[in-house]
């Protein structure tokens, strides 16, 4: 059964050492991060206003405008029986109400390591030593395929 990451933001970044960049290039880093993390389906949801405009950069990610981005992974759980989900957040009352609904949680630095692929790029990123997101044209194809490779052999299975 695969499964749909739900990540909680700006919990991320402000729990994070992505707190040090500019929050634009902060959310861009967490996005672009998300969408190679795992082959599953990540969606990470930030609050948002209603006038708050969607950067182009930012596909994957969700704008929660009319509810808190709680309000919007909860609703977004609730509105999907029977899909297994990973909330990643440290938000205490949000981590209890999405395993109320069945779905599983992991802390943001659990996600933040990476999967064992991306753990030392992961690392150096988080030490600053590696600016590597966004990755290199030849870094973002090598890992596109390893990506793809991993899903096919799942595929299979």
């Amino acid at each position: 059964m695969s499964r749909t990451i739900l990540v909680d933001g700006y919990n991320v970044i402000f729990g994070s050492e992505l707190r040090e960049l500019p929050l634009e290039k902060a959310r861009e880093s967490l996005v672009i991060f998300a969408r190679i993390w795992h082959p599953a389906r990540v969606l990470v949801v930030f609050d948002g206003r209603k006038d708050t405009p969607f950067p182009a950069a930012l596909q994957g990610a969700v704008f929660a405008r009319e509810e808190s981005a709680d309000a919007w992974i909860l609703g977004y759980i609730r509105s999907h029986p029977g899909t297994s989900f990973v909330v990643v957040t440290a938000d205490r009352p949000l981590a209890d109400q999405a395993r109320a609904l069945g779905a599983e949680t992991m802390l943001p630095r659990t996600f933040l390591q990476g999967p064992p692929r991306m753990r030392k790029k992961a690392r150096r990123m988080q030490r600053g030593r590696d600016p590597g997101f966004p990755l290199s044209p030849q870094e973002r194809k090598a890992l596109e395929n390893e990506l793809l490779q991993e899903w096919l052999e799942k595929q299979g299975e």
